[in-house]
């Protein structure tokens, strides 16, 4: 059996202070590690540090297969039905097509890499921060996102009741 290069990649290596540093929200940086155009479209890489009650709404990848590792704090995700909270180590894959959300459920900042497969959502991520901040009303992000096969079908993960 032959194998294939499937990557049109030819490799690169990125220092800790040289990744590409964006804003999805006033003050919720986004490091991107590696682009679609990087890695010869295979997958894309970017971390976010992410204030305590905060996360996105529900929603679904059609194209993308998204696994995210905890790398600091405390969140609570929902994956389809499955909802659950993890810590620092902490992996959630979330297959293409499956309904998800999450929030940083701790009292303090967290930190969360997210790997996107194949690449293309990370894009997404670039072009909404490219946006002023008051034109990024969730009318405007569910356009963007449509056409990242993305689409924003429920609201935010709300914190427990008590």
């Amino acid at each position: 059996m032959t194998s294939q290069l499937l990557s049109k990649s030819k490799g690169f290596l990125r220092g800790p202070n040289d990744k590409q540093v964006y804003e999805l929200t006033p003050g919720r940086p986004m490091l991107v590690a590696a682009t679609g155009a990087e890695t010869g479209e295979c997958f894309g890489v970017a971390e976010e540090s992410i204030a305590p009650g905060d996360g996105p709404r529900l929603h679904v990848h059609e194209a993308t297969d998204e696994l995210a590792y905890i790398l600091a704090g405390e969140f609570t995700w929902q994956i389809g039905d499955l909802r659950a909270t993890g810590g620092v180590g902490t992996v959630a894959f979330v297959p293409r097509g499956t309904a998800h959300t999450w929030r940083n459920s701790g009292s303090a900042p967290g930190r969360m890499l997210f790997v996107f497969c194949p690449a293309g959502f990370e894009q997404f991520l670039i072009e909404l921060s490219s946006l002023p901040s008051e034109e990024r009303t969730p009318d405007a992000v569910d356009a963007m996102s449509a056409t990242y096969r993305t689409t924003y079908v429920g609201p935010r993960l709300a914190a427990p009741q008590g």
